[in-house]
C-alpha cells in the first residue's frame, strides 16, 4: 500500500515557546492545560493537530497544522495557570522543521 503523495500530506509548523513561571513545570501537565484551553476555544469541530514535541521545564516546541498556526498561538497566549502556579508563555518563533526550531529558538 502506497502512502499519500507529498501534495496531499498535512503540513506542520513547529512553535517554540518559553514558560515564565514561579517553578519548573511538568510538560504533560502544561500540555493538558493547553489542550483543554484549545478545546474550550474551538471545540472538537476544528482539529488543531497539536503535539508537544520537546519540553525541558522552561522551553518547549509544539507541533501543529500549518492552517491552524494562528489559533495555536492564540491559545498559547491564553494559558495563565498550570497546577496552581501563575505562568506566562512567550512565543519565541515558528519554523517548518523541528531541527531548525530547536537550533534557532531553543538552543539545543
Amino acid at each position: 500500500m502506497k502512502g499519500l503523495p507529498p501534495a496531499l500530506r498535512k503540513r506542520y509548523r513547529y512553535v517554540a515557546f518559553e514558560v515564565l513561571s514561579e517553578k519548573r513545570l511538568d510538560g504533560k501537565k502544561l500540555f493538558k492545560v493547553l489542550r483543554e484551553t484549545m478545546l474550550s476555544l474551538f471545540g472538537e469541530v476544528k482539529p488543531l493537530g497539536i503535539e508537544l514535541k520537546y519540553f525541558d521545564g522552561r522551553r518547549g516546541v509544539i507541533r501543529c497544522y500549518r492552517e491552524t498556526l494562528k489559533d495555536v498561538k492564540f491559545g498559547l497566549n491564553l494559558v495563565s495557570e498550570v497546577e496552581d502556579s501563575k505562568v506566562a508563555i512567550v512565543i519565541l518563533g515558528v519554523s517548518g522543521t523541528i531541527k531548525s526550531c530547536l537550533r534557532k529558538f531553543v538552543g539545543r
